[in-house]
């Protein structure tokens, strides 16, 4: 994760239920943002979220180029 934000509307409570919803923005070389909706349990919205994805390779300190597959998955899923 190269970047997190969390902008709350309202109070979330424990114990509570809760519900994301996730989407991609946008899906670069390598890195990707999500947006998230987070709605409590009248399905209100509490809070809104991003985050910047960087996929990296640990054993060579490296960033990763997003493959087609990888791509097309993330894609088929938004």
């Amino acid at each position: 994760v190269a970047a997190s934000t969390c902008q709350f509307k309202q109070p979330l409570y424990f114990p509570g239920d809760i519900v994301v919803k996730t989407k991609t923005d946008w899906i670069k070389n390598t890195s990707l943002q999500l947006s998230h909706t987070i709605y409590n349990n009248k399905n209100e919205v509490a809070a809104e979220a991003t985050d910047v994805i960087v996929l990296f390779d640990y054993a060579t300190q490296t960033k990763v180029n997003v493959s087609k597959e990888i791509r097309i998955k993330i894609e088929e899923g938004s």
